[in-house]
């Protein structure tokens, strides 16, 4: 479990720089909703198949500078990483609740362990600080 949540925090942070990265667009209309909502797309996508495509800026972020489209990213990025670190959550307190369920002896154990899982996932997805 841990290794999932790190390697989301990794693809997240290597999204980060590959979309700001790119240099500034022809001028057209910008649309920051359409931008963070194509941002969020990739995020998903590269979550589910590991892979990220390398330079290119999302369709959607036409228009917007660097700056801006970096402010998106990291909106939506921290918003990606609260959804996966709630879910991831919910998860582990599920998993808890069947070993406590089941009687196996190890309900003791399960509360310190859940608390240090989110410890561990708190302290990788947390935003750095600038």
């Amino acid at each position: 479990m841990r290794t999932r949540a790190t390697a989301t925090a990794a693809a997240v942070g290597v999204l980060l720089a590959v979309l700001t990265a790119c240099g500034e667009t022809e001028e057209k209309k910008a649309d920051a909703g359409a931008c963070k909502a194509a941002v969020a797309k990739v995020l998903e996508d590269s979550a589910s198949d590991g892979k990220l495509k390398d330079g290119e800026r999302p369709k959607g972020c036409e228009g917007l500078s660097d700056k801006e489209l970096e402010k998106i990213t990291k909106d939506a990025a921290q918003e990606f990483l609260d959804k996966k670190k709630k879910e991831f959550t919910e998860d582990l307190k599920k998993d808890a609740d069947k070993l406590v369920d089941q009687g196996t002896g190890a309900g003791e154990d399960v509360g310190k362990e859940l608390d240090d899982a989110l410890k561990e996932l708190e302290k990788a997805t947390s935003a750095p600080n600038p």
